[in-house]
């Protein structure tokens, strides 16, 4: 599954985890669980004996380079970072520390001639962080080759800028503000920098509003119970200056900054800056782009005070502090990434729309179905086309050539020659040119893995192509034994292809049935993925260990937010299922499921109108198309509004009410359904009242049931504690009702006891 289509499954889930954000509050604390339970088995191999795959290993697997290499992104720059003179580079590293429920980070430094000789890379900063972000991000090299600077934070701090000089090595936190920095743009020299903030936290409750009381309108439910706004969970971001003398002021913006993902960029003469920003309106004539997540976009009914979810470009003057929208036109979904022209006159951005008024009938015809990489021109806004091709990724715009650099994200992705692609400026328009002559001896820095092989680190040799190994980040691994993984295809009940990842178990034999557990939420068979897609509730290899088959099952984002969705997705469960039964490989009676985010929708959807039952399944933190999150978000989210209107076929009140009853999972929960015992893990105080709906119908029937709750975890969980509450307790979960397995560790034995009355309570309703 591409990164792009991650990304796009994932908007309306994280608008939604924005609204269960709220302060520390836990209904349940389940204690770390030892690596190992004393029943777990070994294996003997070539004279080593090794041992099956924990949660605890996928936690402390040191991973490399920017988030996005998880999802597969096929860009070096997201791996190796070298310095503007070729001479350096840096690569982050990043592991679990389960003791000190840490993330523990580090910055590898490499001379560009020691790359194809193996040695080993000088760690120049540490940072630990105890909270959801991360310890370093967002690497930057400054134009003396000599300084790094990033976004760092160390236990019980505040995330901010940081710089380190590698010759003086010294390390400096060069802001000091109030809240956690976001996002930040230097100048070339580091001597200007502007960066995003989160808002700081205010009490709605003053002399005026005890006395008066507090007007309720577009604010967000968890900002209202808990009586304040601001911090990480409001999305009221602010943007800042920062001058020589580390002075800093506010700049305004005319709407709201984009808070799912914080962008900042700042001219090379420190004169302008670039945010996206959310559109208070869908504007003139932009219903008519034809992209159906545009359509979709587009077609949302914003109230006074609301934004939309269409993002545009605004152009702050520092000294002025006067804003402007770029282009009268909303940026494209997916990914922005611009580039300044070296003197700070023009910047180009790719994947955005433009303008539809005022073009003949043949441009008007392009505009409608593509987005563009634009040069635009700042002080006047007039823009020139670079290129409609959509699958290009702007890189650099370079100063020593004065070319265009892009890479076309598909022929890299497929390691295909001639992904890079270059545009120089001819008079008043672009064109494409050759690859100019490449001087740069660099060694290419790459990692290797796929489904079977965990990943490594190799160089490149430019000249001849052979590859050196320069880094293992877990040799570990070595004693450890994986589950074979194998792509499979099959055919939904109702007849869609889909393909996916088999995780066999671990002692798989042939002709012996296995029970199953299907994970969702997509599936890519060049990444070694130890747990899943993403690090909550996701736990593939160790159940595998466990002697379970475990599926990772891609899914289509076609026709989202309509019922056509929830039924297609159900389907694939359904055909898994079928596929993997007349393959001799599974019980089907023995069949649990995972939904995470956008999946649990289609996971309650199974489990409410499927004629196919399941033994066990377990939800985490996500959107159902229910009743509750509607009425929850319905003030200040249009689109999760939007969302599970398409779903249900509109409002839920008058005659459409009937429609909801018969599509909407939490309504469709009846005394004869949902046998399944379903394990309901809540991330945040907000987040148990989002699952709220379905933990109270299920234990009013009588229904083996159980909700879990973290304290004030991230949605795509960060903190190893989080994750072996989430993802041990699944595969503790999955093991019990599928196998009849209980873990012996003696810190568990209040869990299985639960869990046996749970059992008990089920065998007397049935």
């Amino acid at each position: 599954m591409r990164l792009g289509k991650l990304i796009e499954g994932l908007v309306l889930n994280m608008t939604w985890r924005s609204i269960i954000s709220a302060a520390s509050f836990c209904l349940l604390i389940v204690a770390t669980a030892p690596a190992m339970g004393p029943n777990s088995p070994v294996t003997k191999t070539g004279g080593s004996i090794k041992r099956p795959v924990t949660v605890a290993d996928a936690i402390e697997m040191t991973k490399l380079g920017d988030l996005d290499l998880y999802w597969g992104s096929p860009f070096s720059d997201q791996l190796a970072h070298f310095s503007p003179d070729g001479t350096k580079v840096v690569v982050i590293c990043r592991r679990g520390n389960l003791t000190l429920n840490t993330k523990d980070y580090s910055l590898l430094l490499w001379r560009t001639d020691e790359l194809l000789h193996s040695r080993p890379p000088r760690t120049i900063v540490t940072m630990s962080s105890s909270s959801n972000r991360q310890g370093i991000k967002d690497v930057v090299w400054l134009s003396d080759s000599q300084t790094v600077a990033f976004l760092g934070e160390r236990p019980g701090e505040l995330q901010q800028v940081y710089t380190y000089n590698i010759r003086t090595e010294i390390l400096k936190k060069i802001t000091d503000h109030q809240t956690n920095v976001l996002a930040f743009s230097l100048i070339p020299r580091g001597k200007q920098l502007a960066y995003i903030a989160e808002r700081p936290v205010y009490s709605f409750w003053d002399d005026q509003s005890r006395r008066q009381g507090f007007v309720v309108s577009t604010q967000q439910l968890s900002d209202l119970i808990r009586g304040e706004t601001g911090g990480d969970s409001s999305g009221s971001d602010e943007l800042f200056l920062q001058s020589r003398n580390r002075s800093s002021r506010q700049l305004n913006v005319s709407t709201k900054i984009d808070s799912l993902n914080p962008t900042v960029s700042l001219s090379p003469d420190g004169k302008f800056i670039l945010v996206p920003t959310l559109a208070p309106e869908v504007r003139g004539l932009w219903k008519e782009y034809l992209d159906p997540e545009m359509q979709r976009l587009t077609s949302q009914k914003i109230r006074r005070g609301e934004y939309t979810n269409l993002k545009q470009c605004e152009l702050i003057t520092t000294a002025t502090g006067k804003s402007k929208i770029l282009l009268s036109a909303p940026l494209g979904p997916g990914a922005l990434t611009v580039a300044w022209s070296p003197a700070g006159r023009s910047v180009v951005v790719n994947n955005t729309y433009l303008p539809l008024e005022n073009t003949d009938e043949e441009e008007r015809k392009a505009r409608l179905s593509s987005t563009f990489s634009v040069e635009v021109r700042v002080l006047d806004g007039a823009f020139s086309k670079v290129s409609p091709r959509q699958s290009l990724v702007l890189l650099a715009w370079d100063s020593t050539t004065d070319l265009l650099h892009f890479a076309d994200w598909k022929l890299a992705h497929e390691n295909r020659a001639g992904s890079d692609i270059f545009f120089r400026k001819n008079g008043d328009s672009w064109e494409q040119v050759p690859p100019p002559i490449s001087t740069d001896m660099r060694p290419k820095i790459v990692i290797e893995e796929d489904m079977n092989t965990p990943p490594k680190m190799y160089a490149i040799n430019p000249s001849s192509s052979e590859s050196v190994l320069l880094f293992d980040p877990n040799p570990q691994f070595d004693g450890l034994k994986f589950a074979k993984v194998e792509q499979i295809h099959w055919t939904g009940s109702d007849g869609h292809d889909v393909s996916g990842g088999l995780y066999y178990p671990l002692n798989f034999v042939l002709g012996q049935r296995y029970p199953l557990v299907i994970q969702t939420h997509g599936w890519m068979a060049e990444a070694f993925w130890i747990d899943g897609p993403f690090t909550t509730a996701f736990a593939a290899q160790p159940l595998a260990g466990k002697d379970i088959m475990v599926l990772q099952a891609d899914e289509d984002y076609a026709n989202t937010g309509t019922p056509d969705e929830i039924k297609r997705e159900s389907s694939t469960l359904e055909g898994a299922i079928d596929y993997l039964d007349e393959r001799r490989l599974i019980d089907r009676n023995r069949v649990g499921i995972i939904g995470f985010s956008r999946t649990c929708l289609f996971v309650k959807y199974a489990l409410t109108h499927s004629p196919y039952r399941f033994a066990a399944a377990s939800v985490t933190d996500g959107v159902d198309a229910g009743y509750f999150q509607y009425i929850a978000s319905l003030n200040a989210f249009p689109a999760l509004l939007q969302d599970s209107e398409g779903v249900n076929g509109g409002a839920p009140f008058g005659v459409v009410l009937k429609s909801w009853m018969d599509r909407s999972p939490g309504f469709s929960i009846r005394p004869d359904n949902v046998g399944a015992p379903l394990r309901i893990t809540a991330l945040n105080p907000l987040s148990i009242l989002s699952e709220w709906e379905w933990f109270a119908a299920l234990s009013r029937l009588g229904k083996p049931v159980e909700m879990i709750a973290i304290s004030d975890a991230d949605h795509i969980l960060q903190r190893p504690w989080d994750r072996m509450v989430s993802q041990q307790g699944n595969v503790d979960w999955f093991s019990f009702w599928l196998k009849g397995e209980e873990d012996l560790d003696p810190q568990k034995a209040q869990q299985y006891t639960r869990w046996r009355k749970i059992r008990e309570q089920a065998a007397t309703i049935h």
